[in-house]
């Protein structure tokens, strides 16, 4: 304690509160660039196809909508949550929070491409309800498997010209 007493007397009050200003400053600083770096990054994730193709699916989709009840409000992604929230070089995932008139949930968007270049695709799209159920809306999968069956469908359904030989 004694050692203290010659600091403190040799400090004046005036350096003591530009001391308390400086710090003040440093701290607001600091937590201003924190709340401005979240709301980048929250704007750098909503701004993604996926995530924009994701919404445009839950949309359209007539079962979801009745299911949580219309009107559908999308809330913002948990930042925090890396595991399920993350864009990384090859693979991205979004759990994204819904509610509506009558439940609420989550909306689970996996996409990945192949280079860094590329622009990701979606694989697969889920709705997670807070009541425990889960429904696929989508998935890229199925859609390729239906796809191809409607094309062997169409082509065994199309007569073949023959060329007339003489």
């Amino acid at each position: 304690m004694n050692m203290f007493r010659g600091f403190v007397r040799r400090v004046s009050s005036t350096s003591w509160s530009t001391y308390a200003f400086i710090w003040s400053l440093v701290t607001f600083n600091g937590c201003g660039m924190t709340i401005i770096m979240y709301y980048v990054a929250q704007r750098h994730l909503t701004s993604a196809d996926h995530y924009k193709k994701a919404l445009a699916l839950l949309d359209e989709h007539a079962d979801a909508k009745q299911m949580l009840g219309e009107p559908v409000r999308v809330g913002k992604i948990n930042m925090f949550d890396k595991r399920r929230n993350h864009i990384r070089k090859t693979e991205s995932r979004f759990h994204i929070p819904v509610c509506g008139t009558h439940l609420s949930g989550f909306v689970d968007v996996f996409a990945n491409r192949k280079e860094l270049k590329d622009a990701f695709t979606m694989q697969r799209l889920e709705l997670e309800l807070d009541d425990g159920g889960r429904f696929l809306m989508f998935d890229r999968l199925a859609a390729a498997e239906q796809d191809e069956k409607a094309a062997t469908e169409k082509a065994k359904q199309t007569p073949t010209k023959r060329p007339r030989g003489r």
